[in-house]
């Protein structure tokens, strides 16, 4: 990437930044702080390619992305960033499956009545198997919030 095409990918998410290149190095200039980041090239199919990396100057380890941290550019884990997926109905995944089984059902609201079903045979059997599943799985939200409520409840109490 060229010097222009680097200033103008900074500044364009309000970074005011300069970047040099020399050898397997960049050289970020932010604000009054100037930051150096290696450049590894990995290997891979048999040698065959190579991959550019950053190496992240807080740990060592070789990452694609990295991240503006209060001026400072680091990997993912350095910055404590973490996947939104990981704590998405973390206390209970059976949200998630009552969730699924009701846009296969296209009953949209969470709590909105079922469709009536289907006339003909075949789908009225998978209809009534996806009915089923939805009620053991509302069941079994049902009773791990409860769990959830009577812990709560535990540590409330002195």
């Amino acid at each position: 990437m060229c010097r222009f095409a680097t200033e103008a990918l900074l500044s364009a998410r309000s970074i005011q930044a300069r970047a040099r290149a020399a050898y397997g190095r960049i050289f970020l200039s932010v604000g009054d702080r100037e930051q150096t980041i290696r450049v590894d090239w990995l290997a891979f199919l048999n040698n065959c390619y190579h991959r550019p990396r950053w190496l992240c100057p807080g740990c060592g380890r070789g990452a694609y992305h990295l991240h503006d941290n209060a001026g400072i550019f680091a990997c993912r884990a350095c910055c404590h960033y973490d996947y939104k997926s990981r704590h998405r109905q973390r206390f209970n995944p059976a949200f998630g499956q009552i969730a699924k089984l009701r846009r296969k059902l296209r009953a949209d609201p969470p709590l909105s009545p079922l469709p009536p079903g289907p006339r003909w045979r075949m789908s009225r059997v998978y209809y009534d198997r996806l009915v089923a599943e939805l009620a053991r799985a509302e069941a079994a939200a049902y009773a791990d919030v409860g769990r959830l409520l009577a812990d709560l409840d535990k540590r409330l109490k002195p």
